[in-house]
């Protein structure tokens, strides 16, 4: 089976497929090399936001959301930088369900 993409979504559709299947042959592929690595080109530094949707699906497996939330942080407030200026994109209310992001 190959998956097309190794995002969030790619990779619970792996994960999904080998809980249900676990003799399956899984290979994820995508387009772009590994960012850790420093030949990649155009490599760009930004963080994978995971909000209540992206949360809710990681707890249907025990364990993966707690492993994942102790490598993030909770943000409820997300701003654009651009040169000097900053513009506010969004803030969660006091009783908003806080952002996970995490280094990609």
């Amino acid at each position: 089976i190959i998956v097309s993409g190794a995002g969030p979504a790619g990779l619970l559709a792996a994960r999904s497929i080998l809980d249900r299947c676990p003799s399956a042959r899984v290979r994820v592929f995508d387009r772009r090399g590994d960012p850790r690595a420093e030949d990649v080109l155009g490599f760009r530094a930004y963080s994978l936001g995971l909000n209540i949707r992206g949360r809710t699906a990681l707890q249907h497996w025990k364990g993966l959301w707690e492993r994942v939330a102790a490598r993030g942080l909770l943000s409820s407030k997300f701003l654009l930088h651009v040169g000097d200026f900053e513009i506010q994109l969004r803030a969660n209310s006091v009783e908003g369900v806080p952002t996970l992001l995490i280094a990609r």
